[in-house]
């Protein structure tokens, strides 16, 4: 029908961009999230550990509140327990991380 034609992503238009929407301080957060998430598959890789095992703990070290991401980061590190502390592998001059496998 002509309705189905008109919601089809498909056809649709682009959605007009809207500098409102814009939170720099959420992509800041988001962009550290992402850079623990590179870190810890990273530091599986070199260990020879598969991207599903699961560590015990993350401790993140950071000035930064990431606490509205912490879910999803477990989720995706497979780590059990994420604490705040004393990093030991630097990911930047303000942010690291240390991971203890079970």
């Amino acid at each position: 029908s002509d309705k189905e034609k008109l919601d089809s992503i498909h056809i649709s238009e682009w959605p007009e961009y809207d500098k409102s929407l814009v939170d720099k301080a959420i992509e800041k957060k988001g962009d550290i999230v992402r850079e623990i998430i590179a870190a810890v598959r990273q530091f599986k890789t070199n260990q020879q550990k598969s991207l599903k095992e699961p560590l015990n703990v993350l401790t993140i070290q950071t000035k930064e509140n990431i606490d509205d991401f912490l879910d999803d980061l477990k989720a995706t590190t497979k780590a059990e327990k994420i604490e705040f502390g004393k990093g030991d592998i630097e990911i930047n001059e303000n942010l690291s991380i240390k991971i203890e496998f079970l």
